[in-house]
């Protein structure tokens, strides 16, 4: 089986919480310390993709900066499959109860793919978790030629590669609250997190 690497996307600039969500306060760390700490369980390489690595410097996690000119998380997907020899799992910084069940569960699904991707319906408009996916370096061309037409909208991407859909039933057996999804945008957010914790 291919080299599966861990990815952690820190692109954003956290405008709607007011400070860096990545690191927000989370259990006996920060949010982005537990995110690491759950994939470095699954994956033997994590790195973090971010626009400033100065900023992530102290975590002791490899920094790989944006390799295309552009915003948006599908520059972070490509820059990660550029320095990845096999697959690449790909989530946010801001994503605290990440089911390390689910994700093997994809890992495990990705035989014949180019990517795995979630798709509960629960997020407008079309359902799909592109931040919560499984990204192979065959996607790497496509992904380029997407960006080179300034297109930066990483559900277009779908249309071109093989895709192994992972529907609502299958996500409930391992989270059944679809808690996976959750992610952090807003100090409301935030405090609905303390509360599920």
């Amino acid at each position: 089986m291919e080299e599966i690497n861990g990815i952690i996307l820190a692109g954003g600039e956290s405008m709607r919480m007011g400070q860096n969500k990545a690191f927000l306060r989370w259990g006996e760390g920060t949010l982005i310390e537990s995110i690491i700490n759950k994939l470095e369980a699954l994956f033997c390489t994590v790195f973090i993709v971010a626009k400033h690595s100065r900023d992530y410097s102290q975590l002791g996690t490899k920094i790989l900066k944006d390799s295309f000119p552009g915003e948006g998380a599908l520059v972070g997907i490509y820059t990660a499959l550029l320095h990845s020899p096999g697959w690449v799992f790909v989530t946010g910084c801001d994503t605290p109860f990440l089911n390390t069940e689910l994700i093997q569960y994809m890992c495990h699904s990705r035989r014949g793919y180019d990517a795995v991707v979630p798709c509960p319906g629960i997020s407008p408009p079309d359902g799909w978790e592109p931040l919560h996916a499984l990204y192979s370096r065959r996607c790497l061309k496509v992904v380029e030629k997407q960006l080179k037409k300034r297109d930066f909208k990483v559900m277009h991407l779908f249309s071109e590669i093989k895709v192994r859909k992972i529907g609502l039933k299958e996500v409930r057996r391992f989270d059944p609250e679809l808690l996976s999804f959750f992610n952090i945008n807003t100090p409301q957010d935030w405090e609905k997190a303390g509360q599920l914790l």
